[in-house]
């Protein structure tokens, strides 16, 4: 599930886990790198543990997502 650390990726993966399935979680927001205030306590760690909580297999990893200028010439 990507987008996992918060709103709908985050409300997916944990009725995916109740359900029973093997979820796999990315999110950029991880401890210690979250921008937005006020969220700081939703990060791909924080999913993941409430998803090992809710009785799945879970794994979290942090993602990154290419910014433009990377690929600019």
């Amino acid at each position: 599930m990507t987008g996992a650390s918060r709103g709908l990726g985050r409300a997916t993966a944990l009725e995916l886990a109740r359900a029973g399935a093997t979820v796999v979680c990315m999110a950029r927001s991880t401890r210690g790198s979250a921008t937005q205030p006020g969220l700081e306590h939703l990060t791909i760690e924080a999913t993941a543990e409430a998803v090992r909580e809710a009785g799945a297999w879970r794994s979290g990893w942090p993602a990154t997502t290419p910014t433009p200028d990377r690929y600019a010439p």
